[in-house]
């Protein structure tokens, strides 16, 4: 009998019945590993974040027990019936809201340089430029420095900043913006406030900067692609640390700028940035748009 056409209840049987047993589970002591998924091995993480869209928890035990659910959706997953096919959209939903509660709880149960700490050793170092920035900013973390502008514009003389890289992907462009106080033609993005997680300052700055409609049809990746460690120009300089979060938007989207911070804006092609004076412009913005272009 093919094993399609057999009852579930058989076949879930059948496909425990040739595995080892594996107590450390959890589902007692007699407990089977989960076949795993034909030509690509268990489900794993980096599946199912593309699979839901989530990230994911770094807690080693968050990451154990959605492991375990993973595993056990596995054998739902290739089953055509629609009964069992539910079940397997059911365990994935299930995952992303364990996720986001893993998230939710290690936040809550980390200090804030920690989690600093945390996003900038995910980045991966695109040359060395940049590689020396990571480390530069790990030992001011690690030095237990202030890390938020308290008072504006140098106090205290090093601070994080938000950048926030608007990108159309299908049209390869880029928002720009007329910085008022700067003078230069930059992303949008700002200061991280006291005690504030950088993404969150990335949501608020985009709501603030270009409206809550533009904020609506964007999304922001949950972790930054770059790092720079930047000394600002012209009066009041001080050293920008600056983590820049991708957003993926569309240039026909409602803008709402903010013109006390902005004189205006424009969409450059992706060509037409790296053509831009380089004394008109964040010194580090080629840098990243040639890291950008390599991970589009």
């Amino acid at each position: 009998m093919h094993s399609l056409t057999k009852p579930f209840s058989d076949r879930l049987a059948s496909e425990f019945a040739n595995e080892p047993s594996h107590s450390s589970l959890g589902f007692g002591s007699g407990a089977r590993v989960p076949p795993s998924h034909p030509g690509r091995g268990c489900l794993g993480f980096s599946d199912l974040e593309a699979d839901c869209g989530v990230s994911l928890p770094s807690s080693p035990s968050g990451r154990w027990q959605l492991d375990q659910l993973l595993s056990v959706s596995e054998i739902f997953r290739d089953y055509s019936e629609p009964t069992i096919k539910t079940c397997y959209l059911l365990v994935k939903s299930c995952y992303s809201v364990l996720v986001w509660y893993y998230q939710v709880m290690n936040k809550s149960r980390t200090t804030v340089p920690d989690r600093i700490r945390e996003i900038v050793e995910h980045i991966v170092p695109f040359d060395p430029r940049e590689q020396a920035d990571v480390v530069d900013v790990l030992d001011w973390i690690d030095d237990g420095s202030e890390l938020f502008r308290r008072q504006s514009p140098d106090v205290p003389y090093k601070h994080l900043v938000s950048y926030l890289a608007v990108v159309d992907n299908a049209r390869r462009s880029m928002l720009m913006m007329d910085h008022v106080k700067a003078g230069l033609w930059v992303p949008p993005g700002g200061h991280v406030w006291p005690d504030e997680d950088p993404f969150d300052a990335a949501e608020r700055e985009l709501v603030e900067e270009l409206g809550v409609k533009a904020a609506r049809v964007s999304t922001i990746a949950n972790l930054p692609l770059f790092v720079t460690v930047t000394q600002t120009r012209g009066p009041g300089t001080h050293t920008d640390v600056s983590l820049w979060y991708v957003v993926a938007a569309d240039e026909r989207m409602w803008l709402d700028v903010d013109r006390r911070e902005f004189n205006g804006h424009k969409w450059l092609r992706f060509d037409d940035v790296f053509e831009m004076d380089q004394d008109a412009t964040d010194p580090e913005l080629p840098r990243f748009l040639r890291k950008l272009q390599a991970r589009l």
